[in-house]
């Protein structure tokens, strides 16, 4: 009686150090995936600002043209919008 509790300690004992090394690992991998994913979200926040950049410079450059373009853009996004809702009545 005495062994079989000795053996199920042991292998609790392992069973626990396995987990604890599982843990461990885990964490590691997704320490590293939040650092890939910071540095993916500041390429993109770069990548957005420059095209803001951009484009601001475009409507300070062409202030009649980017006004023209947004009232299309909205119409636009308007007529399809109001297609979408009256095909679900």
């Amino acid at each position: 009686m005495e062994e079989d509790t000795k053996s199920a300690g042991e292998r609790l004992k392992k069973g626990v150090s396995q987990l604890k090394s599982e843990a461990a690992e885990l964490q590691n991998r997704a320490q590293e995936n939040l650092a890939e994913l910071r540095t993916r979200a500041r390429e993109y926040q770069e990548t957005a600002g420059q095209f803001l950049d951009s484009m601001a410079d475009y409507c300070n450059e062409h202030p009649q043209r980017a006004a023209l373009i947004a009232g299309v853009a909205g119409v636009s996004a308007g007529i399809i919008l109001g297609l979408m809702l009256r095909g679900r009545s």
